[in-house]
């Protein structure tokens, strides 16, 4: 599957926006992230990265300038979205093991920090996002689905 390249603004239409997903059947959350404030050059945190889906979306939101990094607890979803990055357009991304509800190996400080479907299957989400808005800059955005 190809995707096309993302315009350096969120995209404005449901179609853009649609062929802006790594996989079509993500365009609600397609929709979502794209309109939270996302740009590029930003350095951004997903959260329970899983497959790797919303990683990929992000990395073509902040281009090549931008960064990131994407946790999860499961080294074998992690080895999907690996494979899965080959021809990724956009940031390159840093996958690391790491479980939310333990404390969080030091990442640095980020512009944005997302997930999808991870704060549902957390025992305390209250205490992790506590400790995620620590590690998040000043003014940074906070988006979870």
């Amino acid at each position: 599957m190809s995707h096309a390249a993302l315009p350096d603004t969120a995209p404005a239409s449901t179609s853009a926006i649609a062929q802006a997903a790594p996989n079509p059947a993500n365009g609600p959350s397609a929709r979502f992230f794209a309109e939270v404030g996302i740009v590029p050059g930003m350095r951004v945190l997903d959260v329970g990265c899983g497959n790797g889906d919303l990683s990929r979306f992000v990395a073509r939101l902040v281009g090549p300038d931008g960064e990131v990094i994407a946790i999860d607890r499961n080294p074998e979803a992690m080895a999907m979205s690996r494979t899965a990055d080959a021809g990724l357009q956009g940031a390159p991304i840093d996958y690391r093991q790491a479980d939310l509800a333990d404390v969080l190996p030091d990442l640095g400080r980020f512009d944005a920090i997302v997930g999808r479907r991870v704060l549902m299957y957390l025992p305390d989400a209250t205490a992790t996002l506590a400790r995620l808005a620590a590690i998040a800059k000043p003014g940074a955005i906070m988006a979870f689905q």
